[in-house]
């Protein structure tokens, strides 16, 4: 994060060092650098101008101009006037006694509100609290099935609600939190528009409804210097008390960053990362050895009927829309009448590019069989790969500024299992909350 600026600025100061003694004019020339680099990371230019006013005046004392090391001294206020701008103190959450404690987030569409309120919930669990996520998005498809997964992962309860007013879930999973002795109640809310009427009242409505203790916004680091008037219109109608900057490993200039506290006065409370950019292309890959025909398969079917249309559905998943085109090709193998092994490739409806490979014809006769099995979900910043061996699933998340890698033992099937959630829900009229959803069913 704030690579670019950082660049730019030990540019400026590589020139300073390199002078003895520094006149009005060099004081003046890296003020101007100093404004071009802010300006370039969209930091907002009241904010620039300003704080190339007050490092310039400080920086033209007579104690710094006449000091022995006037180009270090001249670095030092720059770095300072920087810390102020984004707060000089850690500004942490502070929790009152009330039980439960409720946090509100809002924020535009697609800043990551959903993925905050979970990274929240985990640094919160960490810190021995036992937190609530409340799917408070009624509007976005598969919103609350997100939640509910990263709730499921970090092994933290989500209250979904059974309606589709976000003021009652609001209310309701504060109450399910009571009877669930739950300390804090983290609730994720649509995302809106500075300028949509309706939409801001309703996010004044669940402040009514609710009475958070603390009101964060999720903040996109790419929106830039735009994002002032934002979090301007968002402070005048909710009133939030702190800031989460989210996907900043996927932005090098930082421009929002410095601008919201300097701008609206509101603190950052935390800083996101694990960002891999847009969506842009879904590759499935699951090459195994199988049997071949007369060894068993021929009762599930070919690869793709038995295999393949799992990663049709799971792509759709990921792109959260339907299908726009489609092409696909297969090979026959043996003499079987289908084929046995199959790649379909095409688009979905918002541009998101699809690959997916599936056949048993991976080593199917080699004395050591093996097999290639991964979905890629790549990003315009970044990719996430999933593999497994049957033994440890691994997924590697390679960002912009990092690399992650994360081990678990394999789950292998457990078919089992959902079918007997599927019956009891069925018997019992109520989806049991165990039961993962691709699509939201009645019962």
């Amino acid at each position: 994060m704030f690579d670019s600026l950082s660049d730019r600025l030990n540019d400026t100061f590589d020139r300073l060092r390199g002078k003895g003694k520094l006149t009005e004019a060099d004081i003046t020339s890296a003020m101007r650098d100093i404004r071009m680099a802010l300006l370039e990371a969209d930091v907002n230019f009241k904010v620039v101008k300003e704080f190339v006013a007050k490092t310039k005046e400080r920086c033209m004392t007579a104690e710094v101009m006449e000091s022995l090391s006037p180009a270090q001294n001249v670095v030092k206020i720059v770095l300072d006037e920087l810390t102020e701008m984004l707060g000089s103190t850690e500004s942490k959450l502070v929790f009152s006694n009330r039980i439960p404690n409720v946090i509100m987030l809002v924020g535009l569409q697609g800043s990551g509100k959903t993925t905050a309120a979970a990274k929240l919930a985990y640094r919160l669990k960490q810190e021995n609290h036992s937190p609530l996520l409340i799917a408070g998005d009624v509007y976005r498809p598969a919103a609350a099935d997100q939640l509910q997964t990263l709730g499921d992962e970090i092994g933290v309860r989500v209250y979904r609600g059974d309606g589709r007013d976000p003021v009652a879930i609001a209310r309701e999973g504060i109450q399910d939190a009571i009877d669930n002795l739950r300390d804090v109640v983290i609730i994720d809310t649509a995302g809106r528009l500075h300028v949509d009427a309706d939409m801001m009242e309703e996010a004044q409505a669940i402040k009514d409804a609710t009475h958070p203790d603390q009101i964060l916004m999720v903040v996109d680091a790419m929106t830039g210097q735009d994002v002032v008037n934002v979090v301007e219109a968002f402070a005048e109608s909710v009133d939030f008390d702190g800031v989460i900057m989210s996907k900043m490993d996927g932005d090098a200039r930082g421009g929002g960053a410095l601008s919201i506290r300097e701008v609206t006065g509101k603190p950052i409370k935390f800083i996101s990362s694990g960002e891999i950019g847009e969506l842009a292309i879904i590759r499935v890959c699951h090459m195994t050895p199988g049997l071949a025909p007369g060894e068993g398969h021929e009762f599930e079917g070919p690869s793709f009927h038995d295999c393949g249309m799992h990663y049709v559905d799971i792509a759709r998943w990921y792109a959260g829309c339907e299908y726009k085109t489609w092409h696909s090709q297969g090979v026959n193998m043996w003499s079987y009448k289908d084929p046995w092994w199959v790649q379909c490739h095409g688009t979905f409806q918002n541009g998101v590019v699809f690959d997916i490979t599936q056949g048993f014809v991976y080593g199917q006769l080699s004395k050591d069989q093996t097999h290639n099995s991964y979905v890629d979900i790549i990003g315009t910043k970044g990719i996430a790969r999933m593999t497994h061996d049957f033994k440890t699933a691994v997924v590697d998340l390679r960002g912009v500024t990092r690399t992650e890698r994360i081990e678990k033992p394999f789950g292998g099937k457990n078919i089992d299992v959902l079918c007997d959630l599927f019956a009891d829900s069925i018997e019992t009229g109520t989806r049991n909350p165990k039961l993962p959803l691709i699509r939201v069913y009645s019962f």
